[in-house]
């Protein structure tokens, strides 16, 4: 059975505050596609998230954060670079993020160790199948 995870409470607090920022701001001044307005509905409900969704919005952090003056757009609550990345639930979602997808990925090359060590061709094989069904979990959705 796939593994979910829950929204902590930080970032339910963040998603929420945006949700009800953007209901006070004129159309124009709202940020957020309906993705985003989809994720921070699920995270402000503390919704389990599959860890395709987890690897979504791990996805989303890694482009957006990066960008040169990102931080600096963000400074100002209501700026559709600071909406945007509350919707996703902020910084705290991003290092709750980060740190599924790097458990994951870190289990999958413990399988794969597991399975160059293996003295059987089967238990090679099975651990190789694990490793595989944790990363496609991770990846599809």
């Amino acid at each position: 059975m796939p593994k979910i995870y829950t929204p902590t409470p930080d970032m339910a607090r963040i998603a929420r505050d945006v949700l009800d920022l953007r209901q006070t701001l004129t159309p124009s001044r709202r940020a957020g596609t309906p993705t985003g307005i989809a994720r921070a509905r699920d995270i402000a409900n503390r919704r389990p998230m599959a860890a395709h969704t987890v690897y979504r919005m791990r996805s989303f952090f890694a482009r957006h954060g990066a960008s040169p003056g990102s931080a600096e757009a963000r400074r100002d609550k209501t700026s559709k670079a600071a909406q945007a990345w509350a919707l996703w639930g902020g910084n705290p979602g991003r290092q709750w993020a980060r740190g599924i997808v790097r458990d994951i990925e870190r289990q999958a090359a413990d399988l794969r160790r597991q399975a160059r060590a293996a003295t059987s061709e089967t238990d090679a094989r099975r651990l190789d199948r694990e490793a595989d069904r944790l990363l496609r979990e991770m990846r599809v959705g």
